[in-house]
């Protein structure tokens, strides 16, 4: 079973009633570096197999070209290196068959991207990138330098704007979930301590899909995070196969609360994803 990395931020949502976008804030205890907050990730599957190395210590995010002057609608190029005590991290290990996967979310939990940054021998990171909308935004960027355990860096980005108001979360697991062609059932089971997350899908006529695909290496992918807490999950499927197009993940939540998650997957070449809304009790 795929254990999974929990990373703590704070989130906290201003105002009542019409509120503005809720504003992630830095844990006290995490390492930051140069300004860049880069806490230290430990993938269940991943840095804690036998024969993996420690955890090294977190590297810092370092932005190199096209992060000044970004508006909302634009696509750009931002280009990016990592470094640890001053040195350029030049090479990585594949991670669930890329180098690099970046996570961005917006603080209002309304905009979700997963992206996966080309990376040059010299260890540049460039990734064509559109932010939909003005506000702030948090990149988690998971990899692997090479010979070393997995880790996850965190940075936030500003994209200047009347940024939208952020919407209501409106809890809908367990339940039905339209997809373009398809539906999906979402549903979540208490398991030892860990919690069961389903997608169970089908066509539009109700019968089980047969047609879903690996991607990325895994039967699906999922990103949790908490609306209140920040606390961050991403997790892969625990099988490797869905002949009726069952999809599970485990997961960890450390404490109650609204959670907002979205569910990747692949069919027919295309990735689909599914966002939800759930709570734990």
């Amino acid at each position: 079973m795929f254990r999974l990395l929990v990373l703590a931020v704070s989130l906290t949502i201003l105002g009542c009633g019409r509120q503005p976008p809720a504003t992630f804030t830095p844990p006290m205890d995490h390492a930051s570096h140069d300004g860049h907050d880069s806490p230290k990730a430990q993938h269940g599957g991943h840095s804690d197999m036998e024969g993996m190395p420690e955890p090294a210590a977190p590297a810092t995010f370092v932005k190199d070209s096209g992060w000044n002057d970004l508006h909302p609608g634009d696509s750009t190029v931002l280009d990016f290196h990592l470094e640890r005590e001053g040195k350029t991290i030049r090479s990585f290990d594949l991670l669930h068959e890329r180098l690099m996967h970046l996570i961005v979310v917006r603080d209002a939990l309304d905009e979700f991207q997963h992206l996966h940054p080309q990376v040059s021998d010299s260890g540049l990171a460039s990734v064509d990138i559109r932010f939909p909308t003005a506000g702030n935004y948090w990149i988690y960027l998971d990899c692997q330098p090479q010979r070393e355990a997995q880790q996850t860096i965190r940075h936030k980005i500003q994209i200047e704007g009347d940024a939208p108001l952020a919407p209501q979360l409106v809890v809908d697991v367990p339940g039905k979930i339209a997809a373009a062609e398809s539906e999906v059932e979402v549903s979540l089971t208490e398991s030892d301590k860990e919690w069961l997350v389903t997608f169970s899908h089908t066509d539009l006529g109700g019968e089980p899909l047969t047609d879903l695909e690996p991607y990325l290496g895994a039967m699906g992918h999922l990103v949790v995070i908490g609306a209140e807490t920040g606390e961050y999950v991403h997790a892969h499927a625990e099988t490797q196969s869905a002949p009726d197009g069952i999809v599970r993940f485990a997961a960890h939540f450390s404490r109650p609360g609204l959670y907002k998650m979205w569910g990747q997957f692949q069919r027919q070449g295309t990735v689909f994803t599914i966002p939800a809304v759930l709570e734990i009790p």
